[in-house]
């Protein structure tokens, strides 16, 4: 009766790691759909910047080159050309320097719909993404044998902290930050692509600490069968 007890307690908590799981894929699916969109308008728009700084190049060094070819009445067109010269160079430059500050993206109000992120900073939560007990005790409870004392959730976050393909979080209390990452604060031109990255970072590392907790349900199953000695 008690191994059958214990193999449903093991089974249930096995779902609410799905549970959480399937609920980050989610999201992270949702962000993947959504950086694509602002990728693409982010290209199309360097693109843009590039190809008319390639065609006024051309045609301003063109005229520049046109006024500098002798004729009876004007030998030489000395001013317009150099003129026309000098905007050749300083045009595309400003072009290209355009084009970098349109690296970043689009930057839009970030949504104000908590995610799966929201209850590890403390923000308030929905029933929908709510964790089961048995995961929010695991992501607060320390490592056996872990000298740090920390638990995982604030070892993950420490680890986001000094990551560096999250650039754009350094400090764990940053409320500004924290509002769009967890998407619970709408605040203006807050989603971003390096919002998008950062989030889905967050979420795949955040993926792979749970997804411990299927080795310790394993070892516990097989404890339960006998089969190991914990």
């Amino acid at each position: 009766m008690a191994e059958i007890d214990a193999s449903a307690i093991l089974q249930e908590t096995n779902f609410a790691i799905d549970f959480v799981l399937a609920e980050l894929q989610a999201e992270y699916d949702l962000y993947i759909s959504m950086l694509g969109t602002f990728t693409n308008d982010r290209d199309k728009a360097v693109l843009k910047t590039n190809a008319l700084s390639f065609v006024t190049n051309g045609i301003l060094w063109a005229l520049a080159e046109g006024y500098d070819i002798p004729t009876y009445r004007y030998p030489r067109l000395s001013i317009p050309s150099g003129i026309n010269g000098i905007a050749a160079g300083v045009v595309p430059s400003i072009a290209s320097a355009y084009a970098l500050y349109q690296l970043n993206g689009k930057q839009k109000t970030s949504e104000e719909d908590p995610n799966m992120l929201a209850k590890l900073f403390n923000y308030p939560t929905s029933q929908e993404i709510e964790y089961p007990g048995s995961v929010w005790n695991f992501m607060n409870s320390v490592p056996p044998g872990d000298q740090s004392g920390k638990t995982r959730k604030d070892q993950l976050i420490d680890r986001w902290v000094k990551d560096k393909n999250i650039p754009s979080f350094t400090d764990r209390t940053a409320k500004k930050d924290l509002d769009i990452i967890t998407a619970s604060v709408s605040r203006r031109k807050g989603l971003s692509i390096s919002t998008l990255n950062t989030r889905q970072t967050m979420l795949e590392q955040l993926s792979a600490e749970i997804l411990k907790m299927k080795r310790l349900l394993y070892d516990l199953s097989m404890a339960v069968r006998g089969e190991k000695t914990l």
